[in-house]
């Protein structure tokens, strides 16, 4: 008599090709195998979302966002036609990150991209630049996530504040540093001191650097060449509210003026130090 189960018999000794434990171990590797398969991603799955993906961004450096429409999920139409097209001037994919179960990923790529300043015009910066793409209809296509938001230097920014013209909206979503209204000094990393006066008895001076934005910056200093001073910078990169420590030092070799040169990024702001060594 069976209890239902095709593979437990009772009332007598098993039949043969029924046996509860092999069925059961059977059953263990088929479900081990369908879970491997899952979570492995193709070896040209990758290939064939980098090869779209930089489609994309070529078609977006060419200003042909009509023919990019073909690489953007159904789901998502809507919003790249709103927010979603890219103002660039170059593109690079330097990073594909593809989730579990291979269905989706984000795209990282290096750009060149344009943004307007009060009172500095426009600025052309080099940044790195994410994008979300996913499996649509068989292919990788671009997701634009509707609920994102923009992190640049001044906080996080909703893509619905940028409001204007289509020509005005064409860069409103991917761009990564738009410009807030009521931003107006581009000093908004101070120094202090402003200027350094070494000497025989005062060798070394602290400057201490601080970002007043509410997002991040990034920092590059440079000097004169040749040099009668050495320095050294305690973080190259700053969060909101954040500051750090630059070491200057004089070399002991004449004196003279000479000016470090802090470049801040995104926003292209150069930082003049003079350092006096008498």
């Amino acid at each position: 008599m069976s209890d239902g189960l095709p593979w437990i018999r009772t009332g007598g000794p098993p039949t043969p090709g029924y046996n509860c434990p092999d069925m059961v171990r059977f059953l263990l590797l088929v479900f081990s195998a369908t879970a491997a398969a899952q979570t492995t991603v193709p070896a040209d799955s990758e290939q064939a979302l980098r090869a779209r993906a930089q489609q994309f961004f070529q078609l977006q450096m060419e200003q042909k966002y009509r023919q990019a429409e073909a690489l953007v999920a159904e789901d998502s139409k809507d919003e790249y036609y709103n927010n979603g097209k890219y103002s660039i001037g170059s593109a690079a994919i330097q990073k594909v990150e593809i989730g579990d179960p291979g269905s989706s990923a984000v795209v990282t790529i290096k750009a060149k991209v344009t943004f307007l300043m009060p009172g500095a015009g426009p600025l052309e910066v080099e940044k790195a630049m994410t994008s979300l793409w996913k499996i649509d209809n068989g292919v990788w296509c671009l997701y634009i996530d509707p609920a994102a938001k923009l992190r640049t230097p001044f906080g996080a920014l909703s893509k619905a504040a940028n409001t204007g013209s289509a020509g005005d909206r064409r860069s409103a979503m991917p761009m990564p540093f738009p410009t807030p209204d009521g931003v107006a000094n581009l000093r908004s990393v101070t120094v202090d001191p402003v200027e350094v006066k070494l000497s025989a008895t005062v060798r070394s001076v602290t400057i201490t650097i601080t970002n007043h934005l509410p997002g991040g910056v990034d920092l590059e200093l440079k000097g004169d060449e040749p040099s009668r001073i050495t320095w050294k910078l305690g973080k190259t990169h700053l969060d909101a509210s954040e500051m750090t420590q630059l070491q200057v030092q004089s070399s002991g070799t004449g004196e003279g003026t000479e000016a470090l040169h802090l470049s801040v990024s995104p926003m292209g702001t150069l930082i003049d130090i003079p350092v006096h060594i008498q």
